[in-house]
């Protein structure tokens, strides 16, 4: 019988070997890292305004506080905010006093902080046995990582990427070789991490945990890495003496998040299938035995750094399944920095010419099952997929539509399926592995650079245009009860001549942010919670209508006679709830509204104090109107209580008003 023989996978894994030591990664990595950065920072820069509120006002109006002032402020308050190196690193850009110039430069920043992850996992490789070329290989597909779609927002997540694996580099030598140098290190940068992140703050844990495996016993770990144990254990003791609400700041409300069991574990399945997908998908059978070689016949750093990736995975992927079974979202944010670490095995697997064993094919025909159950009734359909562009990259490649999920299903179980048989070659995997990276990253970068100005626009804020006012210094924003925080966040980002957010009618700014609760006085001016006069001049949103008897507009130098929160400046469309507040000061007047319903009669239920009637209103305008006494105050509740309410731009609206006058 004939001798099986497969020349081309040898020759191809012999050029290879050879190839490799005479590779200088220096300018390689030099220019992976500026070319990334130049195209991240082209891609940002198409983008017209944050996308990713409230995050993104956070991270910026504490970047805007630094420069200024140099103290970390929300609206001239300070906010309890743990990750605060983010806007630190932020706040250089916003020295000028320019918005628009501002906004771009601190995009640049975060693409260049993206880039730079291709140094540590570069490092990381090498320090796996993996020659140079294939360290290359590795901070490629790092660079490829759909995630980088990140970098066209000013989130924390292209800083992040670096740090947390130049710390994974240290932790790997700190196991294995436990110096009080590497203790220290590796403790001060999990410190960064999470001041970077908060979300890091499992890492300790995670270290704790390889720690422990790694030397098999309690007593030799404590005894191996007993400055690391001290100082973790004086990091809970402050954190318990600040207590853990108040350091969480922010993210405090995780401790109310409840989730059941199975629901938890179809969530943990759908972000290892996502975070696969992020990895290169064609890699992953290879990093499975990659993995599986460390662990059984590995080096003490081989071993170290397997350990560490299972229990960050956990960690990471469980924190992914925790908030998305919460809150209906598939968060890829939380997951991509395993990408690499993936990768780093699937190269070692390469260069170690494993063969085409048992494991290497269950786990590609695995995948190619994987890929049509999970999509096919899992929560990637019912969930919100904004913050995963691996998902948006998928379904845009696909040709959108209702039947894009099966074609991306196929498509990568068709690829998952060549892997086992027939991609078992060097070249023929990496370049599946990069064309998959680099399709899904592209298009995933486009979808999420066509959502708009603000994800305020998909979850009902009616936002046409970037809201720029005509605003002086110290102005004021009046909020009220239908003020939308998405659209505000946006104002405040846009106008940093706004300095302050009053509150009329409700419990806070809709933000949650700092805000002055006032109220109207007795002679028609604004007053706070002392009845000390608030001065203007003040400015409104585009939800909100303002008038005089001289005209309506954005900023007014006094209180307008009229405010009508929930009735939009650009299209007149009447929310279904508003609110409308008059003074009159000498002069008695009248508001008359002239509200219409396009499509087809409507009831209003109008409620001024104790005055309460009900107006039927059709197609065709009809007056409505409100007498104001002298020197009196007037607030009202105008409410939709028959018939369909008018679905306009995503936002349910009852009534449009064709003119408002004050006479």
């Amino acid at each position: 019988m004939r001798k099986h023989v497969r020349p081309n996978i040898d020759i191809s894994l012999e050029m290879w070997r050879r190839a490799a030591p005479a590779i200088r990664p220096r300018p390689w990595l030099i220019g992976l890292v500026l070319a990334s950065a130049i195209i991240r920072t082209c891609a940002a820069v198409l983008r017209t305004g944050p996308l990713y509120y409230p995050d993104e006002y956070l991270y910026s109006a504490l970047a805007r506080s630094i420069s200024e002032t140099g103290v970390p402020r929300i609206r001239g308050t300070f906010f309890h905010f743990p990750a605060l190196v983010v806007p630190y690193l932020m706040a250089p850009a916003w020295f000028f006093n320019n918005v628009e110039l501002a906004y771009k430069i601190s995009l640049g920043q975060a693409s260049l902080a993206f880039s730079l992850a291709a140094f540590p996992a570069y490092a990381l490789t090498r320090r796996m046995g993996v020659s140079a070329g294939g360290g290359l290989i590795v901070a490629l597909l790092a660079l490829l990582a759909p995630d980088g779609a990140f970098s066209t927002n000013l989130l924390s997540e292209p800083y992040a990427y670096p740090v947390f694996l130049a710390m994974l580099v240290v932790a790997v030598d700190t196991i294995a070789n436990p110096t009080r140098g590497r203790q220290f290190a590796v403790v001060t940068l999990m410190a960064v991490l999470c001041l970077v992140r908060i979300q890091f703050i499992i890492v300790p844990g995670a270290y704790a945990l390889a720690a422990l495996v790694y030397s098999r016993s309690p007593r030799v770990a404590a005894r191996q890495q007993w400055l690391v144990l001290a100082m973790f254990l004086l990091a809970a003791c402050i954190s318990v003496g600040i207590g853990i609400r108040r350091l969480a700041g922010v993210y405090a409300g995780i401790t109310t998040f409840r989730a059941p069991p199975g629901e938890m574990i179809r969530w943990f399945g759908v972000n290892v299938f996502i975070l696969a997908v992020a990895s290169g998908w064609v890699i992953v059978p290879r990093a499975v035995a990659g993995f599986t070689t460390f662990l059984r016949s590995g080096t003490e750093r081989q071993r170290a750094f397997t350990l560490l990736t299972i229990f960050l995975s956990v960690g990471l992927l469980g924190q992914a399944a925790l908030f998305g079974a919460n809150e209906g979202r598939v968060l890829e944010r939380y997951t991509f920095y395993l990408a690499p670490l993936i990768a780093i095995a699937f190269v070692h697997a390469l260069e170690a010419a494993a063969p085409r064993d048992r494991l290497y094919r269950c786990t590609a025909f695995t995948g190619a099952a994987v890929a049509i159950l999970v999509p096919a009734g899992s929560e990637i359909r019912r969930g919100a997929t904004d913050e995963s562009p691996t998902i948006l990259g998928l379904q845009s490649l696909a040709g959108g539509g209702p039947h894009a999920t099966l074609l991306w299903a196929l498509m990568l179980a068709v690829a998952a399926m060549l892997v086992g048989p027939w991609m078992n070659g060097t070249r023929l995997t990496v370049f599946g592995a990069v064309l998959i990276l680099g399709a899904v990253g592209v298009t995933g970068t486009r979808q999420l650079l066509k959502f708009g100005t603000s994800l305020g626009f998909e979850l009902g804020a009616n936002i046409t245009a970037v809201p720029r006012l005509n605003a002086t210094h110290g102005t004021a924003l009046l909020t009220g009860p239908r003020t939308n925080r998405f659209l505000l966040m946006q104002t405040l980002f846009w106008n940093p001549q706004v300095t302050r957010v009053i509150d009329l009618g409700s419990d806070g700014a809709p933000d949650g942010y700092a805000s002055i609760p006032v109220r109207i006085g007795e002679q028609g001016e604004l007053v706070d919670a002392h009845g000390a006069p608030v001065p203007g001049p003040f400015a409104f949103d585009s939800d909100t209508t303002a008038a005089t008897f001289k005209g309506s507009g954005r900023v007014f130098p006094r209180l307008p006679q009229v405010i009508v929160f929930g009735l939009n400046q650009d299209d007149r469309y009447l929310e279904t709830v508003s609110q409308l507040y008059a003074a009159a000061n000498d002069r008695p007047f009248v508001v008359s509204m002239w509200l219409a319903s396009p499509l087809g009669a409507k009831s209003l239920n109008f409620a001024c104090g104790s005055h309460r009637w009900t107006e039927r209103i059709t197609t065709r305008p009809r007056r409505v109107q409100i007498a104001v006494p002298r020197a009196s105050r007037v607030a009202c509740r105008i409410s939709l209580i028959a018939g369909i309410p008018v679905s306009h731009r995503k936002r349910t609206v009852s009534v449009m008003a064709t003119r408002l006058s004050i006479a």
